[in-house]
């Protein structure tokens, strides 16, 4: 049996798959957390090295950071409420490579069908009137994000569509980006450490109201009725995470030629 540092019985002995799936597989280093994990996971039946992968992919996706014990307990739980987390990431993650899922009669169960294209040169692809506008025209667009490889992919994305990037990884670090440049487009994220995407919000309509307009968030936190209740009602567009390239590329396209 395991028992946290102040003597309280957590769960039975965690076997060393279940160390690696919410450990080492998750970033998360405290055993204490992993024990309770395991409890979980054994209290609403769920496979421990199933849900620690599943954790991993939310992590790799941007819907939680790398080592948030905390994140992971809360998403368990929120299986085991049945919150249909899972099917909306699930259906998040297929429409973003341009795939679909959907529910097939079943006596038994559930049984769902996905379909998912052959991959191809992205390149290649027909990126649309709006898109080749911004390719055509560029803007400088400043990148918020938290999350340093997030924030280097949607710089390159844009970057080879002939943007200048900039970014940064705080809102205030943000503050101060557009404090002493100007932007065409600013992406940011909504959950980060300091004031996060809605304190950057917040201090942009009362220093640059200007820019408010510019300001677009992508974001893996709207399953979230905070943040789901402040992005509808923000005036900002948005992306969820996790992002396809056209999408973002379509976005950066309509806050540029807007803000021209």
């Amino acid at each position: 049996t395991f028992y946290d540092k102040n003597g309280n019985y957590v769960t039975k002995q965690p076997e060393y798959e279940t160390v690696w799936a919410h450990g080492g597989n998750c970033g998360i280093c405290d055993l204490d957390a992993i024990a309770q994990l395991d409890f979980l996971d054994d209290n609403f039946g769920l496979d421990t090295i199933e849900m620690g992968a599943t954790i991993g992919v939310a992590m790799e996706a941007g819907v939680l950071k790398f080592g948030d014990a905390e994140g992971a307990i809360k998403l368990i739980k929120e299986v085991g409420q049945g919150t249909g987390i899972g099917l909306a990431f699930c259906h998040r993650v297929l429409t973003a490579h341009g795939g679909s899922i959907e529910l097939m009669p079943s006596e038994g169960g559930a049984h769902f069908r996905i379909h998912l294209p052959l991959g191809e040169d992205a390149r290649g692809a027909d990126i649309g009137p709006a898109i080749q506008e911004a390719v055509e025209r560029s803007g400088k667009v400043l990148v918020i994000d938290d999350e340093h490889d997030v924030a280097a992919l949607i710089a390159e994305i844009l970057r080879r569509d002939g943007y200048d990037v900039d970014m940064v990884h705080s809102g205030e670090n943000g503050l101060e980006a557009c404090a002493s440049g100007e932007y065409d487009a600013i992406l940011v994220d909504i959950k980060m450490p300091g004031i996060g995407g809605q304190g950057f919000l917040e201090r942009i309509r009362t220093e640059r109201p200007e820019l408010v307009e510019r300001i677009a968030f992508v974001t893996g936190s709207t399953m979230s009725p905070e943040t789901r209740g402040f992005l509808d009602n923000c005036g900002c567009r948005f992306l969820e995470k996790p992002i396809a390239p056209k999408d973002i590329r379509a976005l950066a396209a309509q806050i540029v030629k807007r803000s021209r």
